[in-house]
């Protein structure tokens, strides 16, 4: 017994011998050869060793080559589908013995590896075997069937000891979408003993200028292929985001996680440029900040207790992600302290002082004089066709531009790029209102249209936030329906079109005093508006309609307790300009509203040009002309002086006279006719008569001459 231990112990030592001397006298063509022809045989490709190669059996199988390189397949760019200056791999030797294969390690250091897409959409990573095709592939009818919840289970065992990949470059070009990215210094560590024991990843990667960093750990890596799942820890990390994940994954079938997440975007803006879909220049989709739980399978996603802080939005709510169609479906609810949109449809912050007449200004459209005017900087709403979309938000404060609303409920839907926005519920400028907003990004040219019926609000500021416009005061109720179409605000302010009503009460309009204009025509107007000028009024109705960006109103009201007033006229929208004449008249009454508005008395037309920050009020002489010729007319008609006719025309019937008493100066019946010197009432000194009104009013218009 002992002389076969003996035995044993020196077959074992010369074998040992053999495999530490072996390779010493074993060719190095001929292990060389084997190899080449083993790539060829199982991938179709040749391999090429331009360097030595280093082959030791004892006490590991370690095979160590430079200048190593595969070839690509026929048809693509690159020469090689893969480089490298060296190639590193040791395989423990017992466990050959059992055909089990146990790495030690496997080391590639400055690979280089090219994957291409050709024009009819092959690629070059897949390889073809040159066995012989009447192999059998499928199982022997023996082989014993999954368990359920089995799914993709490795089996067997799998030791890759330590996998280095040391300054790594990876190049991808597709040459049928036209795409091309490559990712330099790619470095990797990958630690995996047994499939029963925990795995290790670590590595970095630099990819469109930025340095990406990834830890990943595995708990059972085995369990990662089936229903069991793994306990797992991911973080990624970079100048641009930090991602964290700590739950767990599975993948029976498909891949299936869930677990806590928390992300930190430095500028959604940058990160999505570096994808490589910039957006349009602007302020908006800055830092963003997410955190909650999440759960993935079957291609749906979900977040729940969410909390997110996007730009100055914060919130918390719902949302899920449906990726198995072709465009992704999000679903969700969202509340906000404050949710201002103003960023994410705005035009681009690179020009906000586009000129009245920029580009896309209607023909013959008068400029703006002064102010900055709406801007020609490209709105692009793009972004509207990544995704479909249905969100509930509900806001304490909502901002769209500089209009604010609050107490909000805003119902969202976004399909094939268009998004469909309702305010069933909102409170604005001290009143509440609803308001259906259309924004239609499908084609290259936006499109927009607004619904809005405000109850009770504060005109001025509403109007001034809205339009910069702030001559107009009152509380009362506006409707508003316009659709417009435009690549710039220019554009949109171009193109309007739509109608709408007004009606105010207990307001007044900046810029002129009509009641001072009654007792002094020239002192009235003041150029450009005085901030102490003004007209109040107890009720302002009207009705407008917009086309190609003008608005058109012919029933402007307004009732004053010693005024009326109506106009008529336009509002260039694009240019920001006002061609607007109001006609004004004095009244014998003080019924305000309720009034009538058909009253006689002094009608001066007053004629209201200029920008909206810089109107000029004026008497409208066409109107006034007009006026005079009429009351010309009518004198010739009725054969009275045609001056007092004229004027009458002008200014209206002025009041008669206060009849004297019927006995005044007059004798006693039955009397002799009184003497010429006799003591009578007319023998008093008369007081001084009014002075005419017809007077009165030339002397305004003429300067008091």
């Amino acid at each position: 017994m002992r002389r076969i231990a003996v035995i044993v112990a020196a077959i074992f030592a010369a074998l040992v011998l053999v495999a530490v001397i072996a390779p010493n006298f074993i060719p190095e063509s001929v292990y060389r050869e084997r190899i080449i022809e083993a790539v060829r045989t199982s991938t179709g490709r040749d391999l090429k060793i331009a360097g030595d190669i280093d082959l030791a059996i004892f006490p590991t199988v370690r095979v160590k080559a430079s200048g190593v390189s595969l070839s690509n397949a026929q048809g693509f760019g690159a020469d090689q589908f893969a480089s490298m200056k060296q190639l590193e791999a040791g395989v423990k030797l017992l466990p050959l013995l059992s055909k089990k294969v146990e790495f030690t390690r496997f080391i590639l250091v400055e690979p280089t590896i090219a994957l291409e897409i050709d024009e009819q959409g092959r690629n070059n990573w897949t390889f073809e075997s040159t066995k012989s095709a009447h192999i059998e592939d499928a199982a022997p009818a023996s082989a014993p069937a999954k368990r359920e919840g089995e799914g993709g289970a490795l089996e067997g065992d799998v030791n890759l000891g330590k996998i280095e990949l040391v300054d790594g470059l990876v190049t991808y070009a597709d040459r049928q979408k036209g795409e091309h990215w490559e990712a330099r210094d790619i470095n990797i560590t990958v630690a995996l003993e047994s499939l029963d024991k925990p795995l290790e990843v670590d590595g970095a990667a630099v990819w469109k200028g930025h340095k990406i960093a990834l830890e990943l750990d595995a708990d059972n890596p085995r369990g990662l292929t089936t229903s069991a799942g793994s306990a797992l820890k991911l973080n990624v990390s970079s100048d641009l985001f930090d991602a964290k994940f700590d739950g767990r994954g599975a993948s029976a079938d498909a891949l299936s996680v869930a677990g806590a997440v928390d992300l930190d975007v430095k500028s959604v803006r940058n990160l999505i440029a570096w994808t490589g879909e910039p957006l349009a220049p602007g302020d908006g989709f800055g830092p963003l900040k997410l955190s909650g739980k999440v759960s993935y399978g079957d291609g749906k996603a979900a977040f729940d207790n969410a909390k997110i802080k996007f730009d100055k939005i914060e919130g918390e709510g719902a949302v899920s992600v449906n990726t198995s169609s072709d465009k992704p479906y999000l679903k969700g609810v969202l509340k906000v302290d404050t949710l201002d949109v103003t960023p994410y449809i705005a035009t681009s912050s690179g020009d906000t002082k586009g000129a009245a007449q920029g580009d896309g200004a209607a023909p013959g459209a008068a400029p703006a004089q002064g102010g900055q005017g709406w801007s020609t900087a490209p709105i692009d709403l793009s972004g509207l066709r990544a995704a479909n979309a249905d969100f509930n938000f509900e806001a304490k404060t909502v901002l769209i531009n500089k209009i604010k609303l609050s107490d909000s409920q805003v119902a969202a839907q976004l399909k094939n790029g268009v998004l469909n926005v309702d305010l069933s519920k909102l409170s604005l400028y001290g009143g509440t209102g609803l308001a259906k907003v259309k924004l239609d990004g499908s084609g290259s040219v936006p499109r927009i249209a607004t619904d809005l019926n405000f109850t009770g609000i504060a005109i001025e500021p509403l109007l001034s936030d809205a339009a910069d416009f702030n001559r107009l005061t009152g509380t009362g109720n506006l409707t508003l329906n316009i659709v417009s179409t435009g690549a710039s605000q220019k554009a949109i302010a171009d193109n309007l079109g739509g109608a709408g009503a007004l009606k105010l009460t207990d307001g007044a309009v900046k810029g002129i005093n009509l009641a001072a204009m009654v007792r002094n025509v020239s002192g009235a107007f003041v150029t450009g508006g005085s901030g102490a000028q003004q007209t109040d009024f107890a009720e302002l109705t009207g009705t407008y309609q917009i086309t190609n960006g003008i608005l058109a109103n012919k029933d402007l009201e307004m009732l004053n307790p010693l005024l009326r007033l109506s106009g008529a006229g336009t509002a260039n929208i694009g240019a920001r300009t006002v061609d607007y004449t109001i006609v004004p008249k004095a009244v014998a009454t003080t019924e305000g509203q309720g009034g009538k508005t058909d009253l006689g008395g002094i009608s001066v037309p007053v004629k209201i040009t200029g920008s909206w920050d810089n109107l000029k009020f004026a008497p409208d002489p066409k109107a006034l002309l007009e006026n005079a010729l009429g009351g010309l007319n009518a004198a010739k008609e009725g054969g009275t002086d045609p001056l007092k006719g004229a004027l009458k025309g002008l200014i209206g019937q002025p009041p008669a006279a206060k009849a004297p008493a019927a006995d005044a100066g007059k004798a006693p019946a039955g009397d002799a006719a009184a003497p010429a010197d006799a003591a009578t009432p007319a023998e008093k000194k008369p007081e001084p008569a009014p002075e005419d009104p017809a007077q009165k009013l030339l002397k305004g218009i003429m300067g008091g001459q």
